[in-house]
Parts: structure tokens; C-alpha cells; sequence
């Protein structure tokens, strides 16, 4: 469910700095998007499940300024190498 996007440049996120065209220059396209308090939100997700297997989730979900700058961004995974150090 999703698509695959690089967890290792989370940490290159600058809040009221980094816009919106980088994130999505860097990230892609958006799974989904949404308002929060009147502020845009973007989520990016991949999620991997398997009866037999190990349930693999990342998401990265962004929230914007007025000014199309990131205000906040949250990064959850249970996978490892993706979590950010």
C-alpha cells in the first residue's frame, strides 16, 4: 500500500525553510493529502503486509505554512534501516 520514498532525507527537512516543491521534488507525489487547523498536510506511506511475513509500515506526513513551507513533519516506521538516527 503506498509507494517506497527515501527515509534517509527526513533529516535534510528545515522547518519554515524547506517548501513544498522540494518535498515533493524529493519525496514524489503525496499518498493522500488533508487540512489540519487550516494548514495543508501531506502523508506519505508504504506499508508492506504479509499473513505468513513481518508487517513493514513507514510514514512520513508533512504539514505546511501559508508560505508553503514545511511547519511540521512526523516520520513513524517499524522497519530498522528506515528509522532515522
Amino acid at each position: 500500500m503506498g509507494r517506497t520514498f527515501d527515509t534517509h532525507q527526513v533529516p535534510s527537512i528545515v522547518l519554515g525553510k524547506t517548501t513544498q516543491s522540494e518535498i515533493q521534488k524529493e519525496f514524489g507525489e503525496p499518498y493522500r493529502t488533508g487540512i489540519e487547523n487550516g494548514d495543508l498536510t501531506w502523508t506519505y506511506l508504504h506499508y508492506h503486509f504479509s499473513i505468513l511475513g513481518d508487517q513493514r509500515t513507514t510514514d512520513l506526513y508533512v504539514r505546511f505554512n501559508a508560505d508553503h513551507t514545511v511547519k511540521s513533519y512526523a516520520l513513524n516506521t517499524n522497519i530498522p534501516e528506515d528509522q532515522v538516527k
